[in-house]
């Protein structure tokens, strides 16, 4: 946990304000955060980190790639929640699973999904509708990547990859 302000700063004074770095001010002591418009902001006050999401407390809420990624891996058919976001998911079985995408993702979300055993992975839409250039909704074959980002309005999951 840190502290932090709701003073927005230029990165004027640092070399670079890369997205999830730290700086420190050598003259006041301050530190601050790079943000994803290259801006800084200063920290003062809470800040609460899970997933890829820093929450900024009283109320601000600003979304980070930190770099980093966790591999879950699934044996059974699976739900996608927001803790998955910014995740790699494999599915691991000799049986074909679902993989269902529900309404409730938000916007921005994005996770890839391996099909790691030899079962095929079927992608359906719970409250949403499933977009791929060609209309595939399951994996090709095993070691499989699908890329799910949640899009527009958050009515759309966009699906890309190694499909059939």
């Amino acid at each position: 946990m840190c502290v932090f302000s709701q003073e927005s700063i230029s990165a004027a004074g640092f070399s670079t304000a890369a997205e999830g770095n730290l700086y420190k001010d050598a003259t006041s002591g301050k530190l601050y955060i790079g943000l994803r418009d290259g801006t800084l902001q200063e920290i003062n006050g809470t800040l609460t980190l899970s997933g890829n999401q820093l929450t900024l407390t009283p109320g601000n809420t600003i979304s980070l790639n930190l770099g980093f990624t966790s591999v879950e891996s699934k044996t059974a058919s699976y739900t996608l929640t927001s803790a998955d976001n910014g995740k790699i998911i494999e599915f691991n079985s000799s049986s074909a699973l679902t993989c269902t995408i529900p309404s409730t993702l938000s916007v921005g979300f994005q996770a890839s999904i391996t099909q790691r055993g030899t079962g095929q992975v079927t992608f359906v839409g719970s409250g949403i509708t499933l977009r791929n250039a060609y209309n595939f909704t399951k994996s090709a074959k095993q070691y499989s990547k699908v890329g799910i980002e949640i899009a527009f309005s958050g009515n759309e999951a966009i699906l890309s990859g190694d499909m059939q």
